[in-house]
């Protein structure tokens, strides 16, 4: 049967049917789509919950500090979560020699679908600027009864893949794409760090090649689901607060309790530093 389909093949190269190019992709295994990079872009100003152990305990110990830049590696060993919005950079690319098409790229949501948001040790990250990249909106408490990536037009949200005003992504040979996922607690355009639940997904994308339709999942480094959550309704519950270096105009993190940063949230719109 092996033996039949080559000679068809071959046959359909002879006589036009088929380009080389495609012949390579009919005979090709695996997705289409071949993952790049997957970049948390933490340069939006979204702050980081270290979770408590579950055993109990401290999340963070003043050795635990974090460093002065934080960066993948530290979030990851900590198991630390996004608070109000999050921000992922997923670059891709066609493994086939025709052009694939992007038809849908959808949040799976883990089961539960969401939890009470946690406590831990809270770190304040102030933004440092932002990617120009087709950018994907993702509202996880939102009314919709399954959440869908959005695009965002002047403050104003509608549906990406679908309806009247619906985009496809075109993959060439060659070139890269950049998927910017970007999450949130309440609408985007609104200030972060809201209350809200503990959720995870995977990211599915729908794409045509070879004249069929598949799918593909993608997950954060180290084969973790994405994560986010709100703050909880009251931020006196953290066990600690850790202060970014901007905020504070200091080196370092500057560690204070809690209640401190309770205090200090109510007494001015400015964070000022103690």
């Amino acid at each position: 049967m092996t033996t039949a389909y080559f000679q068809d093949t071959l046959r359909a190269v002879a006589e036009g049917w088929l380009t080389p190019g495609e012949v390579a992709d009919s005979v090709s295994a695996g997705d289409a789509i071949r993952v790049v990079d997957i970049h948390h872009d933490l340069d939006t100003g979204n702050d980081i919950l270290v979770p408590a152990p579950k055993g109990g305990g401290n999340a963070l110990s003043a050795r635990d500090a974090p460093p002065d830049s934080l960066d993948e590696e530290w979030l990851a060993a900590h198991g630390a979560i996004d608070v109000g919005s999050s921000r992922w950079e997923i670059t891709v690319e066609t493994r086939r020699n025709e052009d694939v098409e992007i038809v849908d790229v959808r949040p799976v949501m883990a089961a539960p679908r969401c939890g009470p948001a946690p406590s831990g040790a809270l770190v304040t990250n102030q933004a440092a600027g932002g990617g120009d990249k087709i950018a994907l909106y993702l509202v996880i408490d939102g009314p919709r009864p399954r959440p869908v990536f959005q695009r965002n037009e002047g403050g104003r949200l509608s549906p990406f893949f679908v309806g009247s005003k619906a985009r496809r992504v075109t993959l060439e040979k060659g070139r890269k794409e950049t998927l910017a996922i970007v999450a949130s607690i309440g609408h985007p355009d609104k200030s972060t760090g809201r209350e809200g639940p503990y959720c995870q997904w995977s990211v599915q994308v729908d794409y045509i090649a070879g004249g069929g339709r598949h799918r593909m999942s993608i997950r954060a480094p180290g084969n973790r689901l994405f994560a986010l959550t709100g703050t909880l309704p009251d931020v006196a519950r953290y066990q600690a607060v850790f202060l970014d270096g901007l905020t504070c105009a200091r080196q370092h993190y500057t560690k204070v309790s809690a209640s401190k940063y309770a205090g200090l949230l109510k007494a001015s719109s400015r964070l000022e530093c103690p």
